[in-house]
C-alpha cells in the first residue's frame, strides 16, 4: 500500500516510519506515492523560459492543481531533495556511536581523539561489506578538522560483517584545533561508505550510505569546549552588520 506521499515536504517524517518497521517485526513498508512529477515541458511565451506545466496551466477550469506534482524526482528525473532523504533512510549500512574520548596528543599542536562505533549491515543477502570503502572525518561547525582511520582487527574487520549483523570498530582521529570555528556544540563524526569498484549500477566511489554522529564537544578535550572565539569570529560578533556565525 501507499504509506508515504512525496508532495511538498510530506516525506519529512519518513525516518519515523522506518524506525517503526525496524522495531516491530510485523510492521512493514509499502510504496511512496510517487516516483516522478507528472509535469509537461512548456515554454513561457513572454519570457521564453522553460517550466513544467500542470493543473490550470492548460486553461482547463477543472483540475487537481499540483496533485500530479508529487514525485521524488522532477519530470526530467532530476532528484528532489526528498530523494536524498529517502536514500539516507534506506541506507544499507548504519553506524551508532558507543564512546568518544580524548586520547594521547600527537606532536605539532594536533589533537587525537578515540571513538568506538557499531557498524551494522542492513543487507538481507550480501555475505559481507567487502564491496565498500569507508571514509571518516571529524567536523566542527561544518568544517572538517581531521580524518579518522579505522583500527583494523583480525577476521576482516568491519568489511566481514554479514547480512543483518554488526561489529564494533575503534577509530582514531588526528585533528587540528586551529581549523575549528567557534562552534564547539556542532561536532560530528561523519562516515561515508562508497563502492570500492565499479558495479553494473554505479561507478566506483558512488556513495552508498552516509551517517553523521553528534559528538559532545567535551569528549574532544577541554581545549575545544572552553575555546574562546578567534579574533575574526569575535569581530564579526561585535559588528551589527555581520552575518550570524
Amino acid at each position: 500500500c501507499e504509506f508515504a506521499h512525496a508532495m511538498g515536504n510530506s516525506t519529512g517524517n519518513y525516518a519515523d516510519w522506518w524506525e517503526l518497521f525496524a522495531s516491530l517485526p510485523y510492521a512493514q513498508g509499502g510504496f511512496i506515492w510517487d516516483w516522478a512529477d507528472q509535469g509537461l515541458h512548456q515554454t513561457d511565451p513572454k519570457t521564453g523560459k522553460h517550466f513544467w506545466a500542470y493543473g490550470g496551466d492548460f486553461e482547463c477550469k477543472q483540475h487537481d492543481a499540483q496533485f500530479c506534482i508529487n514525485g521524488l524526482v522532477f519530470p526530467d528525473r532530476t532528484p528532489h531533495p526528498a530523494l536524498h532523504e529517502v536514500k539516507h533512510v534506506h541506507r544499507p549500512v548504519d553506524v551508532a556511536l558507543l564512546s568518544a574520548e580524548p586520547a594521547a596528543e600527537p606532536a605539532a599542536g594536533k589533537r587525537r581523539s578515540a571513538f568506538r562505533v557499531r557498524i551494522s549491515s542492513r543487507y538481507d543477502h550480501l555475505p559481507s561489506l567487502a564491496h565498500l570503502s569507508l571514509r571518516c572525518g571529524l567536523e566542527v561547525g561544518g568544517v572538517e578538522v581531521g580524518e579518522a582511520a579505522p583500527l583494523e582487527s583480525g577476521g576482516g574487520g568491519w568489511r566481514a560483517v554479514g547480512a543483518r549483523d554488526s561489529c564494533e570498530v575503534d577509530l582514531e582521529v588526528v585533528w587540528d584545533p586551529a581549523l575549528a570555528p567557534y562552534r564547539p556544540s556542532e561536532v560530528y563524526l561523519a562516515l561515508c561508505f562508497t563502492l570500492s569498484e565499479e558495479s553494473a549500477w554505479a561507478a566506483a566511489g558512488h556513495e552508498v550510505a552516509a551517517v553523521q554522529l553528534h559528538i559532545d564537544a567535551a569528549a574532544l578535550g577541554e581545549q575545544l569546549a572552553s575555546q574562546a572565539p578567534p579574533a575574526r569570529a569575535a569581530a564579526a560578533l561585535e559588528s551589527p552588520a555581520a552575518a550570524p556565525l
